[in-house]
This record gives structure tokens, sequence and C-alpha cells, in this order.
């Protein structure tokens, strides 16, 4: 799942200039794993109910976001408007992973969502 989220994270983040811009040259695979690794936390931590409730559409993803601004500004000397705009992209990276905006796109859809949990619980 970690592999899945990240790039996912990968893909979210290099499509914002704003956002790869801003983080010094070097960092960026570093960031990304950061950003991967918080949202793969958060989603164990939130159990099967959770993610249930996200694939529902009653998901509420600050749960998943909270703290990473504060974790990425410290950690990497992010800016806050850097990592704000990581966190406001973060919803979307979401919709990806569990294939709420398309079922059948890139393999997103409810049929590999199984896959992508297995590693989750296990």
């Amino acid at each position: 799942m970690f592999d899945q989220i990240l790039q996912l994270v990968k893909e979210q983040m290099s499509n914002n200039s704003e956002i790869t811009s801003a983080i010094p040259t070097g960092q960026q695979e570093a960031v990304n794993n950061e950003i991967a690794n918080h949202v793969t936390e958060k989603l164990q931590a939130q159990g099967t109910g959770g993610v249930l409730s996200m694939l529902g559409g009653g998901f509420d993803v600050s749960s998943i976001t909270a703290g990473l601004a504060e974790k990425l500004g410290d950690k990497f000397g992010l800016p806050p408007m850097v990592t704000s705009a990581i966190v406001a992209a973060l919803p979307g990276l979401i919709q990806k992973f569990t294939g709420n905006d398309s079922p059948s796109e890139n393999g997103n859809g409810l049929d590999s969502l199984g896959s992508k949990l297995g590693g989750l619980f296990g």
C-alpha cells in the first residue's frame, strides 16, 4: 500500500509547480516519502471502519492531513504557503487512492482496492 500511495504522492505533487518549485533541490524524494508515510500511518490508524467510511464518501480527510503541514515545515523548513498547498492537494490524492474519482481509471477502482488495502491491516 505504501508504494501505491507514494506513487500517487509523486504524481499529485509533480502536477503542482507551486509546490515543486518551493521544495529545495535534492529534498523532493524525502518530502514525497514523508507525505506517503504520514498518509499510510493515518490510514492504518483509521482501521477498517475508517476505510469503509472513506469508501462511502463519509470520510473526513482532515483526520489524515492533521499535523502534516507542521511536520513538513519542521523537518524540511518548508514555508507555510507550501505546506498548505501540499495539504490542500491531499484530498485529490485520497480520491485517487480510493477510486472515488473514476472507478475504472488507472486500476484505482473498487476491483483493485482490495489489493491496496491488503497490506493496510496485515
